[in-house]
């Protein structure tokens, strides 16, 4: 956990703080406009527009119809290979459920024109319930859903490289059909130069601030592509750039929508609109593209002074899924152990009575050890003698969507505000999670289970301190080290770098409550001499981040025990050294 960790389990007490609501304005339709390469409005912060429903070419029906008039066979080879559909979801158990069958989901229907999309879309008539929006096989398992069948499909596409193709298509293709389809809804602009097709590709950047602003790469981020019912899907590399697995015909406008999540970590953000909005991942739909535009796309997350806005959310979840990537990169490079798969990030900030979900940040790692029972049991003896009203929604919250990482960005936070800041902290709350895939479960139940307890790090007189002070000392070591490697000596710091602050690390002075944390110990493992000032004696050198990080075993659970770990697997050259090093920090 980051600095001054004040009770985790704030975090399940969702309804209670997203209870003030801030109004969106609604756009008349008159007033909406184009805006540069995209087909409709874009707006930062607002609801979403719907427009008027739109005739759907890819019905049994029509298509049908365009097969008879092209001389197709028989239209019975024209068949419902899929159902466009729409799922009332009540509770996260329900979206978790639909998640896990591998359905794509939207909240946007998928036939209607949209004029303005905004940062969500909800039915006006729903309350703390919404419309999801897919396409499901003929076979689907309804039971246990409400849903509304709203189209049989026929979906050509579906039939390339089956054996019905050439059964189906035996005197012109599945293009000439989609296009006969098209031109029978009144599309038939959508219909010309079969040949020419255009890939979704571009780049996404995120505003970087530190001494000054510059834009930089967003990292494997998820790109999904969209037309009717066909979608394609693609990463952002390294560089930001991106290629989707769709291609598209001239004239056909193409939704493009960014979503953070990969194979590293699901980030979602409380954004205070519904309770709903919780279940989805943090995304963006960055407008509608066409033609040559749709190959030379280019977006840009900016910075906003305003804490409560979708775009400070949207911020601060690309600088989470930069570090995530990097933090990846790093240990590799390091040989440190990466973090589990998959983590559940959850971004919070304070409502409008101050109340957060989540304290300064932490990682408590919760989806990785939520079948725990001593876990379970733990949280809901603490909610049920909390006497918390929301009780039942906190622990279905629990149960579906336990956050691995919080980080809480809220108003008055100077650390909130600077690029190298914000990522070095990701990267404590990652080597956090690297240490949990090292000594697993038990471990990091009762490194919590203390942090609860404590309401934080406690002192360091307290039974069990020492779990936290070498876990938290190995997450600002690693922290400081990533920090450096990817910022150098641009910093937000005055004439330091990351390097700089942890080496001048002061021990056991101050009126921090956890300077007993040593967090410069493992740093002056790996270096070469100190600064006189800090009081530490540090004639140790030339051990590894990777050596520093092979000691942090399951059964290490003090400074000591580390120390004595160390010396007994790396230090035996220099043991009175390492031995003068710990006694400078306390130990």
């Amino acid at each position: 956990m980051k600095r001054n960790l004040l009770n985790v389990f704030a975090l399940f007490f969702l309804l209670v703080n997203v209870i003030g609501c801030k109004k969106e304005m609604i756009i008349p339709k008159e007033q909406l406009g184009s805006n540069n390469q995209t087909k409709s409005l874009i707006i930062d912060e607002g609801q979403t527009v719907l427009g008027e429903k739109l005739p759907n070419p890819f019905t049994v029906e029509n298509m049908k119809a365009a097969y008879s008039i092209l001389g197709g066979s028989s239209t019975d080879n024209i068949v419902t290979n899929q159902k466009y559909v729409r799922f009332l979801i009540s509770n996260p158990e329900e979206s978790k459920k639909l998640e896990e069958l591998g359905l794509i989901l939207s909240t946007i229907p998928l036939d209607y024109e949209v004029l303005q999309y905004g940062t969500f879309y909800n039915d006006p008539k729903l309350n703390n319930q919404v419309w999801m929006y897919t396409t499901v096989s003929p076979t689907f398992d309804f039971t246990g859903f409400q849903f509304q069948i709203i189209d049989d499909l026929f979906l050509p596409n579906l039939t390339i490289g089956t054996t019905q193709y050439n059964s189906i298509f035996n005197s012109f293709d599945h293009e000439d059909l989609i296009d006969q389809a098209l031109k029978l809804k009144g599309y038939g602009n959508e219909t010309t130069e079969k040949t020419i097709k255009y890939r979704p590709k571009g780049y996404i950047k995120v505003q970087q601030k530190i001494t000054s602003t510059t834009n930089v790469p967003v990292k494997k981020l998820q790109i999904r592509s969209r037309w009717w019912f066909d979608w394609g899907i693609g990463y952002t590399d390294d560089n930001g750039y991106f290629e989707c697995s769709a291609q598209y015909r001239k004239n056909r406008n193409v939704n493009i929508i960014c979503v953070f999540e990969n194979q590293y970590v699901n980030i979602r953000a409380i954004k205070g609109v519904q309770f709903w909005d919780m279940f989805f991942t943090e995304r963006k739909n960055i407008g509608q593209y066409q033609n040559s535009n749709l190959e030379s796309i280019n977006y840009l997350f900016q910075n906003s002074t305003d804490i409560n806005s979708d775009t400070k959310r949207k911020w601060m979840a690309c600088h989470a899924i930069n570090s995530i990537r990097e933090h990846h990169l790093y240990c590799t490079q390091n040989g440190i152990t990466t973090p589990p798969l998959h983590l559940n990030l959850w971004l919070t900030n304070a409502n409008e009575n101050n109340i957060s979900l989540s304290s300064s940040a932490a990682a408590p790692m919760l989806k990785q050890i939520s079948n725990n029972s001593m876990l379970v049991n733990g949280v809901q003896l603490f909610l049920i003698t909390s006497g918390h009203p929301w009780f039942a929604a906190a622990i279905q919250v629990l149960e579906q969507y336990p956050p691995d990482i919080t980080y809480n960005y809220s108003d008055g936070n100077w650390l909130n505000e600077y690029s190298d800041q914000i990522s070095q902290i990701f990267y404590h709350e990652f080597a956090h999670a690297s240490h949990y895939n090292k000594v697993g479960n038990t471990y990091w139940v009762n490194y919590i289970q203390y942090i609860v307890a404590h309401l934080g790090y406690g002192n360091p007189t307290d039974p069990g301190s020492g779990r936290i002070a070498i876990s938290e000392a190995w997450a600002e070591f690693c922290a400081s080290r990533f920090a450096h490697i990817r910022f150098g000596s641009t910093t937000s710091f005055p004439s330091n770098t990351w390097l700089d602050i942890i080496e001048k690390f002061y021990p056991n002075t101050g009126t921090s409550s956890w300077n007993w944390i040593p967090n410069g110990v493992m740093h002056d493992l790996t270096d070469i001499g100190e600064p006189t000032f800090t009081q530490v004696v540090d004639n140790v050198s030339g051990y590894t981040m990777s050596q520093c990080f092979g000691s942090m075993d399951a059964d290490v659970i003090s400074v000591n025990g580390y120390s004595n770990r160390f010396k007994l697997e790396y230090g035996s050259a220099q043991q009175l050294e390492i031995d003068e090093l710990f006694k400078s920090y306390g130990y």
